[in-house]
């Protein structure tokens, strides 16, 4: 008989002796009732401790396993992890390596470029300045050659315009004393007219002195 049976069958026990001081015939009733159930039902009730027994060891040795599978299983996984993360690592700082010496090798190459930048750009700035120089040089030459030509005209011209004022005014001269060479020859002519005119007329005016 199991643990299990043994109470029962001492709370049935206990019960029926607390039952016989208070109703000493139902506690037979109940004793004779305990007995035809522990024969009808006793062996089969054994039967299922055994089972439950057999079935209770196997989950706990299934458990078991089960932990200890679990447990295998998880130190696999996290040695895998573990080296995976170590190699993730490593090539993390391969490329932190691989990239700061590409970096360095930009700045130094910048470096270089930027010195023969500035190196092209003094040249060049020389080159301009030498440029410029040459420029305001022939600038200068130029406009001076251009100011003695421009004196040069002017002069022409001013000389120029003198000769042609000389001319007009001796053209005017000659004209103006021509003219008054003509106009005096008329007035003598009408002096001789009018006087030729008197006479005829019988009427003689001497002319005016100076006429």
């Amino acid at each position: 008989m199991s643990t299990a049976d043994t109470k029962r069958n001492a709370g049935r026990a206990g019960a029926t002796e607390a039952g016989d001081e208070d109703h000493p015939g139902d506690a037979a009733a109940a004793g004779n009732i305990d007995q035809i159930r522990e024969i009808l039902f006793g062996v089969q009730m054994e039967g299922y401790e055994r089972r439950f027994a057999a079935l209770e060891q196997r989950l706990t040795q299934e458990a078991a396993d089960l932990r200890s599978s679990t447990t295998s299983r998880l130190d696999t996984l996290e040695g895998y992890v573990r080296k995976e993360l170590q190699a993730l690592t490593a090539d993390l700082k391969a490329e932190r390596r691989e990239r700061a010496a590409a970096v360095k090798g930009v700045a130094g190459e910048l470096s270089t470029v930027g010195g023969n930048l500035e190196r092209k750009t003094a040249q060049i700035d020389d080159a301009l300045g030498k440029h410029v120089e040459k420029l305001n040089v022939a600038l200068t030459e130029s406009l001076s050659e251009l100011r003695g030509k421009l004196l040069e005209q002017s002069k022409a011209l001013r000389d120029e315009l003198a000769q042609t004022r000389d001319a007009l005014a001796a053209t005017v001269a000659h004209e103006t004393a021509d003219l008054r060479s003509r106009m005096a020859e008329r007035t003598t002519v009408a002096a001789i007219l009018v006087d030729a005119a008197a006479r005829l007329t019988g009427e003689h005016t001497p002319p005016e002195a100076g006429s």
